[in-house]
């Protein structure tokens, strides 16, 4: 991997991390100031912690699949 190759990835990595770092901060604010609204019903009886967990989790791996499959080559293209 060429040194222009390696910032880039690192670039698209840190982006990505930052937006499931935000969505986890989300679900953590929940959890720690608006656990009331967690316990509420949202989808065919299942509350909006499980909702929102598993969204995370569903979340993370649409990530993994962006990073794997971003743009990177050897001439400095866009990741």
């Amino acid at each position: 991997m060429s040194d222009v190759v390696l910032p880039k990835a690192n670039r698209t990595g840190l982006i990505l991390f930052s937006l499931y770092l935000a969505a986890y901060a989300g679900f953590m604010y929940l959890a720690a100031f608006r656990s009331s609204l967690l316990a509420q019903e949202v989808v065919a009886g299942v509350n909006l912690a499980v909702v929102y967990g598993m969204a995370l989790i569903a979340g993370a791996f649409v990530l993994a699949v962006l990073y794997l499959f971003a743009p990177i080559d050897e001439e400095g293209g866009t990741p």
